[in-house]
């Protein structure tokens, strides 16, 4: 998981076009990472960010700041190409930003 600080996504279709900007991935289409939103772990996943979240602010404002604003966190699929055993499987690594 990656932290974009210091940009503002209005919306979800913001956070994802701001996540594969930041990759390097703007071909992607968000459809893509709309289609494994139902795969993250959003649990786990909004305990660990929060606590990232609260340190990074924290560290660089000191220890009254608060954060305010939005958290999306945006599944970047990684295609690539399984060259095992024939046929060749396309398989997807999913990481979160």
């Amino acid at each position: 998981m990656k932290l974009i600080p210091g940009r503002r996504a209005q919306s979800l279709d913001d956070a994802i076009q701001l996540a594969f900007g930041e990759t390097g991935r703007q071909d992607m289409s968000p459809e893509l990472a709309r289609l494994f939103m139902p795969a993250l772990d959003a649990e786990r996943l909004a305990v660990e960010s929060e606590k990232r979240l609260h340190a990074a602010v924290h560290a660089r404002f000191g220890p009254r700041a608060e954060r305010r604003g939005q958290r999306w966190l945006v599944p970047l699929p990684q295609p690539g190409y399984d060259e095992g055993k024939p046929p060749c499987w396309l398989s997807l690594l999913r990481r979160t930003w």
